[in-house]
C-alpha cells in the first residue's frame, strides 16, 4: 500500500536527520529501524504498488486518510497538546 500512496500523493523521500528530544513516552531505540523501513518503502515503491490490498480497496484507504486529515485540521489549535 505504501508504494501506491507514495505515487498517489506524489511524495518524495527526503533524508532525515533525527535529533531526539527527551520525551518520556517516546522510545528512540526503534527510530533508526523505522527510518530504514521508510527508505525501503521508497526504494521498493514500484514493486509494492502492484500488490493487491487484502482488507480495503485503495479508494477506501484514500478516503479514510482524507477524512482523518480533515478531522485533525478541524481541531482548534487551542486544544492541541503541541501548542
Amino acid at each position: 500500500m505504501n508504494g501506491k500512496l507514495i505515487d498517489y500523493y506524489s511524495i518524495e523521500y527526503q533524508p532525515m536527520k533525527v535529533t531526539p528530544i527527551e520525551v518520556e513516552e517516546i522510545d528512540y531505540r526503534y527510530l533508526p529501524e523505522l527510518i530504514k523501513d521508510l527508505e525501503v518503502d521508497f526504494i521498493m515503491k514500484d514493486e509494492a504498488k502492484e500488490q493487491e490490498l487484502e482488507i480495503l480497496d485503495f479508494e477506501e484507504v484514500v478516503e479514510i486518510m482524507g477524512r482523518t486529515v480533515r478531522d485533525c485540521l478541524a481541531i482548534p489549535m487551542k486544544n492541541n497538546a503541541f501548542t
